[in-house]
């Protein structure tokens, strides 16, 4: 079966191709009918109402949230996506846990703790927690596409960003604004989460990324492309 992957682009470039997609999924067209309902009859209103579905699926987020996961179709149930179909709440989520767990986590850092984290329960369990692609860049594994996903979180106030100055250095880590939910995950996949900050979360980002270029995942792979789930097995944390 052929894929056509995606590699990492730079922020701006991204989100601008991300945000014409979605806006061509028909569950956008809501934000259509409200720029123009007035010069709409009664009669098309309804129309339109009706096509559009329930009005629970029909906020903002809802349409965001399913258009994201479109996006990730194309690796779903691939070795890119360790066999598992992509889930934006269970992302974001365990995004959420490590920011919780582990203080002043900065985006570098979350990267290698999602990485870990999902290639060492496929490495148990022949199946990812989040579904999610991970590419090569040279700071180290990160999802693909991780400057939408965060934009996505933060768009849905659940992660927020914060910068500290200390008047040498300038840092920006994640803080949380909504609570973790871990009914989204089961003990296993719960446990493995669990060991990641134990194993991880004293390490800063600068020690993190070396630790992840010791990865055949990061050293087979050239930079931007997609890394197989199958590396899971040669993960140096798991010897």
């Amino acid at each position: 079966m052929n894929f056509r992957f995606l590699a990492p682009r730079v922020a701006s470039e991204t989100n601008s191709e991300r945000l014409l997609a979605l806006e061509a999924t028909p569950e956008l067209a809501q934000s259509l009918y409200e720029s123009s309902k007035d010069m709409l009859t009664e009669r098309g209103k309804q129309a339109f109402r009706g096509q559009t579905g329930d009005a629970a699926e029909r906020t903002p987020q809802k349409w965001i949230e399913k258009g994201i996961n479109q996006q990730f179709e194309v690796t779903n149930y691939s070795e890119y996506s360790g066999f598992s179909a992509f889930d934006l709440k269970k992302f974001a989520n365990m995004a959420l846990y490590f920011v919780e767990q582990v203080p002043q986590v900065t985006k570098t850092k979350l990267n290698k703790l999602l990485f870990y984290t999902d290639f060492k329960f496929f490495a148990q369990n022949t199946v990812s927690i989040t579904g999610v692609p991970y590419a090569r860049l040279p700071y180290g594994p990160v999802p693909n596409d991780y400057s939408l996903l965060y934009g996505a979180i933060e768009n849905a106030k659940q992660l927020t960003e914060e910068v500290v100055n200390d008047g040498v250095t300038e840092r920006t880590f994640f803080t949380t604004t909504a609570n973790f939910n871990s009914a989204l995950f089961t003990e296993q996949e719960l446990a493995v989460m669990m060991d990641t900050v134990q194993r991880f979360g004293h390490l800063n980002a600068i020690e993190l990324s070396e630790r992840s270029h010791q990865e055949r995942a990061w050293q087979a792979n050239d930079t931007g492309k997609l890394i197989s789930y199958l590396y899971a097995n040669d993960l140096t944390t798991l010897k």
